[in-house]
């Protein structure tokens, strides 16, 4: 799902899970928020209280203190218009700010 793009979430283009036919969902925290583009309230308001009008300090500002208070590591891209992403994780954050868009993500290892 895409905030600014011309084509938006409609009920065809995203699935949500039947929560009740698995047990092995890690629990959600208290944070997760039924927003399409946004699951992490904290995460949107560190976000919006770190963009700027340019897009690197944005993307840098944002990384930086998302991964000091969140204890996480993120990945962070900022943009002008519209921009297209996949990303395989359980707490990520869209936010739009003017003609300014940023997508965090937490990043997820695995062996």
């Amino acid at each position: 799902c895409c905030a600014s793009c011309t084509i938006h979430c409609t009920s065809g283009a995203r699935q949500k899970r039947d929560l009740s036919k698995t047990d092995s969902l890690p629990s959600l925290s208290k944070n997760v928020a039924e927003d399409p583009v946004c699951n992490n309230l904290k995460l949107k308001q560190l976000m919006e209280e770190n963009m700027t009008q340019d897009a690197s300090t944005s993307r840098r500002k944002i990384k930086n203190v998302i991964e000091n208070e969140l204890k996480s590591k993120f990945s962070v891209m900022c943009a002008t218009g519209e921009f297209s992403y996949s990303a395989y994780t359980e707490s990520f954050c869209q936010v739009r700010k003017k003609n300014l868009t940023c997508y965090a993500f937490k990043v997820t290892f695995s062996n």
